[in-house]
């Protein structure tokens, strides 16, 4: 069973994925550089967690820190947990899921994606190449540059030991 350990105000960090997650009720606006957070669709949270789904299954198995965190991640968005599970446990032999690279809202929005996708594979430490390959093609899909995908996933590997917190965590999503 995971554990959850408390960090700092509004944080605790996830013993199974060692990733730092937002308790509910978070000042979400103080962690957005802006000043305000930046609200997601009903059609970016579905494309943010297809996105994701897609990215876990890439290496053909899913971790049990990659499960958790798309639980969390999947809660986050405003996913049912049933739904979640089920998604999870049929990911590697779902064919009908759209394969196509998901297209945001906001070039922003895809950072943030991308940043996540980076966080839950590892911080590109030992990232499969499907799994880079796939990030990559959702930067480009989204008008981002290959110099800044390489440019985060340098960023990101680089505090890979670090506690790290998921972009998700700091937007608004509406319901």
């Amino acid at each position: 069973m995971a554990q959850i350990l408390r960090l700092h105000r509004g944080s605790m960090l996830h013993s199974k994925c060692g990733v730092c997650i937002l308790s509910v009720g978070a000042n979400v606006s103080s962690l957005h550089r802006k000043g305000t957070p930046m609200t997601m669709t009903l059609m970016d949270r579905s494309n943010y967690y297809r996105g994701l789904l897609l990215l876990v299954r890439k290496d053909r198995k899913i971790t049990e820190r990659e499960a958790a965190l798309m639980m969390h991640i999947g809660a986050t968005l405003g996913f049912q947990r049933e739904f979640c599970e089920t998604a999870l446990r049929e990911a590697l032999d779902n064919a009908h899921i759209d394969p196509l690279p998901p297209q945001f809202s906001s070039p922003e929005l895809a950072k943030k994606f991308i940043k996540d996708g980076l966080t839950i594979t590892g911080g590109g430490q030992a990232m499969h190449v499907a799994e880079d390959a796939w990030l990559h093609a959702i930067a480009l899909a989204n008008g981002l540059e290959s110099s800044w995908y390489e440019g985060i996933k340098h960023s990101v590997r680089q505090h890979a030991n670090e506690p790290q917190t998921l972009e998700v965590d700091r937007l608004n999503v509406a319901f």
